[in-house]
């Protein structure tokens, strides 16, 4: 299986996601998404309308038309809310079949909570956190409460914000005691869930709840990330603000979906009651959700297991991801980093640096071969381009630069502020980059065969000059040969002659 093409037929939108199988990662080369309220027809009458039928097979055969470019692509396609309560459902779902060629999934409400579970574990580092975790969708939302990594309750809930605004607001802008049933409602419903203050981490997947996150990154000059924190006041802030607002006037708010007009403001009212139950002051967003799950769920299926599935650390898991995505040397990958980390423990009280610059030092060590992927020729400086575009989990967006940095330098030229992307930093940040990517320089020479020849390192440090002894029962000329083309940035930094024995 080469690709994956997976469907999810939701209440407010069908989405396509292709994804290129490498290894033990996935590469999403096709995310395709129209926006069609199924789900009205649904909860108004019961069942879906012919106009609607005709709609969704139409935008099913362009998905269609797009998976067939791809080298036969498995395909899963699911449906949610709107295909377990339509009434004439399974004669939608044989049109479908018939007509497209489509096998349609029906999923109830406790796998969508675990499909989208099992997608933010690999975002989180859950086994950390006492986590809630929802997936506010049209018809319903899931609530999966977990306790240090391990599920002990989920529940489906009818809270879905189309079917919440379509039952209780009848007036645009909604009026007063609209409002005031939809949260009294809420809240009763709300009471049948353990949602207490031993919640520490409250994470939301949906639509409308990540342009809430869009529209708070706006306001706050934010860089646009998959994973985004919303403090708990901007919820009640735009609540007031959607107040006696029309809907068709809401397009003003910058960064608002012209799809969820009508819809956003139940979507803000119903999160802020769910935090007001706990003692977290805000939220977390990612983008992705059911379609990333079910990817995860169909590669386990067909014997593929995830990095972060294999007790590895969530933000290492990714950056074994993104290597993988690339097609990097994993062994040489690792061996540059443990050599990276005998240096940094030999030179950091030396460099004053601490623990957490090794965080730094570990990605840019595991990811600074990548742009190889594109063209071995500069290709430090197509590492930094690979780098600056992923999503490096458990870094800021400060932190991602230095890595990307780190990684950029080490080979070839020195950190210069005529480099634009260096010039950008912080003198604080620069000096880090200096002194990582001095050490980075050093590790990858030891391992310029890719054979992992050193088994260990001594360094000595005098007042002149640096000792770097090598532990290995093979010949290194090669190394040697690329650690003296490569130690210039360290001698450079520290004002010593560095020499290896």
């Amino acid at each position: 299986m080469k690709h994956l093409a997976i469907i999810d037929i939701g209440s407010n939108s069908i989405s396509l996601q292709i994804s290129e199988i490498k290894g033990k990662s996935y590469d999403i080369v096709e995310d395709y998404k129209e926006t069609i309220r199924i789900g009205d027809d649904v909860f108004k009458s019961g069942s879906f309308s012919e106009a609607t039928v005709n709609s969704i097979i139409e935008v099913l055969e362009r998905m269609k038309a797009l998976m067939d470019k791809k080298e036969q692509p498995f395909i899963r396609a699911v449906a949610t809310a709107p295909f377990r309560d339509a009434s004439n459902a399974k004669e939608v779902i044989d049109l479908i079949n018939d007509k497209c060629g489509i096998n349609i999934e029906v999923i109830d409400g406790l796998q969508e909570a675990k499909l989208v579970y099992l997608f933010v574990s690999a975002n989180f580092q859950m086994s950390n956190l006492n986590a809630l975790t929802l997936d506010i969708g049209g018809g319903t939302t899931e609530f999966i409460l977990s306790k240090k990594g391990e599920i002990v309750f989920s529940k489906s809930l009818p809270l879905g914000i189309t079917k919440l605004t379509r039952d209780f607001f009848n007036n645009n802008p909604p009026k007063k005691n609209e409002i005031e049933k939809l949260k009294k409602y809420i809240d009763e419903t709300l009471d049948e869930m353990p949602i207490d203050k031993s919640i520490d981490t409250i994470i939301c997947t949906g639509g409308t709840i990540n342009n809430i996150s869009y529209i708070y990154n706006k306001r706050n000059h934010l860089n646009d990330t998959p994973i985004k924190y919303i403090e708990r006041k901007f919820l009640k802030l735009m609540s007031d603000e959607l107040k006696g607002e029309a809907f068709q006037d809401r397009i003003q708010i910058e960064g608002i979906d012209h799809r969820r007009l009508d819809i956003i403001q139940t979507a803000a009212i119903m999160t802020d009651l769910i935090l007001s139950k706990s003692k977290c002051k805000g939220f977390f967003t990612i983008k992705g959700g059911l379609k990333n799950g079910l990817t995860i769920d169909t590669l386990n299926k067909k014997g593929i297991k995830m990095h972060f599935q294999e007790n590895v650390d969530v933000r290492l898991s990714r950056i074994l991801e993104i290597g993988s995505k690339f097609s990097f040397d994993e062994e040489h990958a690792k061996q540059v980093t443990k050599l990276s980390k005998i240096f940094f423990s030999k030179l950091k009280d030396f460099f004053k640096l601490d623990d957490e610059n090794w965080k730094l030092l570990e990605a840019a060590s595991m990811l600074h071969d990548i742009g190889n992927y594109i063209s071995y020729d500069k290709h430090h400086k197509h590492s930094y381009y690979l780098i600056t575009n992923s999503d490096l989990i458990g870094y800021d967006d400060n932190e991602a630069k230095i890595v990307a940095n780190i990684a950029r330098y080490h080979r070839k030229s020195f950190p210069k502020k005529s480099h634009e992307s260096y010039n950008k930093l912080s003198n604080k940040s620069m000096g880090l980059v200096k002194k990582l990517s001095a050490i980075l320089r050093i590790a990858d020479a030891l391992d310029i065969s890719h054979k992992s020849l050193v088994a260990n390192i001594n360094v000595n440090i005098n007042d002149n000059i640096i000792e770097i002894m090598p532990t290995s029962k093979n010949n290194l000329e090669l190394e040697i040969q690329s650690f003296n083309a490569k130690k210039d940035l360290l001698e450079s930094i520290t004002k010593r002659q560095v020499i290896i024995k």
